[in-house]
């Protein structure tokens, strides 16, 4: 078995499975609505942001926390942002499963396991 031509299947599988084809159409729908693209970029841009102050030791501000729990409200009273941001996260557990599928080979032969 090569491990690449698995992984271009896997990407191939990834690529139509529903919940990423109707992302797709949320992403184009949204963006097609001002308003809730506006919001969406402000949200996506205010996370990254807090990705970024968590990554290098520091901690957002309490007004930055805030701000992107109130943008977080305002987008779930939206129904496409709202299910836009569900399906988002139902992804990122099913890519954290496979994730934890391909890596278990690998966690079995390092040095730190228990099993030979």
């Amino acid at each position: 078995m090569n491990p690449y031509e698995i992984a271009n299947q896997l990407a191939e599988a990834i690529s139509m499975h529903a919940d990423i084809q109707r992302l797709r159409q949320l992403k184009m729908r949204i963006r097609n609505q001002e308003a809730a693209k506006n919001m969406m970029d402000d949200f996506f841009s205010k996370q990254k942001a807090l990705a970024s102050l968590y990554q290098s030791g520091h901690s957002p501000s309490p007004t930055q926390v805030e701000e992107i729990q109130k943008l977080a409200q305002v987008l779930s009273n939206h129904p496409l942002c709202r299910e836009y941001i569900d399906l988002e996260m139902k992804i990122a557990n099913l890519l954290n499963e496979i994730q934890q599928i391909i890596s278990e080979p690998i966690r079995l032969a390092t040095w730190y396991s228990e099993e030979i």
